[in-house]
């Protein structure tokens, strides 16, 4: 049977999480095990930051399309001058941000 992830261990499987706990403590480590690990870890290094780079940029292009819809609704209210003044705070957006890179 299949338990639960916010359930708490029974007895049983605390003691065997204590007995591993404490084998773990005891055990020497293996200098070639350790080099190997490193070295799978220095191989696979790369992808996996291609990988967290991928997914932090798609999440950002996410955020930017939903603040770009809500924008759109909010000029086509007329909310802050209509289209003309939002035009005007994206024209100042983009100087901020040009400035901020040519500083």
């Amino acid at each position: 049977m299949t338990r639960s992830t916010h359930e708490k261990p029974t007895k049983a499987e605390q003691q065997r999480i204590t007995n591993t706990g404490e084998s773990l403590k005891s055990t020497e480590l293996d200098v070639g095990l350790l080099e190997e690990a490193k070295k799978i870890t220095m191989e696979q290094a790369p992808e996996v930051v291609s990988e967290v780079l991928h997914d932090a940029e798609a999440a950002i292009e996410e955020k930017v399309i939903d603040a770009e819809e809500k924008i759109e609704v909010a000029a086509g209210r007329s909310v802050w001058g209509g289209p003309v003044g939002w035009g005007m705070l994206a024209l100042a957006a983009v100087l901020a941000v040009y400035l901020l890179l040519t500083a």
